[in-house]
Formats: C-alpha cells, sequence, structure tokens
C-alpha cells in the first residue's frame, strides 16, 4: 500500500510531500490500532536500526 502525506504553504505553492511503502498487514495495523502515523514511523526506524 502507498500511503502519501501532503502538507501545503498557502499561497506560497509550496507543499512538502511524504510517501511511505507499507506492506498490507502495516496498512491494517495503521487503520486498526489506531497508530500514530510518527509513532508507527519512528517505531519501523528503530526496529531496522537494531537489525542491522
Amino acid at each position: 500500500m502507498h500511503l502519501q502525506l501532503r502538507l501545503q504553504y498557502g499561497d506560497h505553492g509550496l507543499e512538502d510531500i511524504l510517501d511511505f511503502v507499507v506492506s498490507s498487514q502495516e496498512a491494517k495495523q495503521l487503520q486498526n490500532d489506531k497508530l500514530d502515523l510518527l509513532t508507527w514511523t519512528n517505531q519501523q526506524i528503530a526496529d531496522n536500526a537494531s537489525s542491522k
């Protein structure tokens, strides 16, 4: 699943775009547990760092 977050900065025409690609299992966790996306991202970074 592809998640995309966009933040627009009013009249300046600037926009931040964050793209995430997650497995269907992770997408279900985000939906079912109502886990904060930033919390989930931090967990993923920590898990990936510890597995290397």
